[in-house]
């Protein structure tokens, strides 16, 4: 089945996704969900650290420990761990019980760093715990 988009909407969709210039396109698909996919030619795709030839380390997604002042015990259940290893590696940071309702959202990754974001201030670490 072919379906019609207009010159101007394509255009207009491949602004958006960064290419204004149509020559830098070698394909433009309109899926399934309505979206336009955008394969740009090879010498204009985004740059990749295996075009310089460097390697690069596994990105771990972080698990949410605490959201607007509330401990994730679903997180913290998924993790094997429980409120008191929570209480005792925010301690590390001098972090107590009343001082956790100021956090706005503080994440772990699986390599074990941990990002705590306040309110009104920033703290970063790159302990592994």
């Amino acid at each position: 089945m072919r379906e019609r988009v207009t010159i101007p909407h394509l255009l207009a969709e491949l602004r958006v996704k960064g290419y204004p210039d149509i020559t830098d396109v070698e394909y433009t698909i309109l899926e399934e969900t309505g979206e336009i996919s955008v394969i740009p030619k090879a010498d204009k795709r985004p740059l990749q650290p295996s075009d310089l030839g460097l390697r690069t380390t596994y990105q771990v997604f972080p698990n949410t420990l605490i959201v607007d002042g509330e401990i994730m015990d679903t997180t913290l259940n998924s993790l094997g761990k429980d409120r008191a290893w929570l209480t005792n590696l925010l301690g590390t940071y001098g972090i107590t019980n009343e001082s956790v309702k100021k956090i706005s959202v503080a994440t772990i990754d699986g390599l074990g760093q941990m990002h705590v974001d306040y309110f009104d201030i920033k703290v970063n670490s790159n302990r592994r715990f």
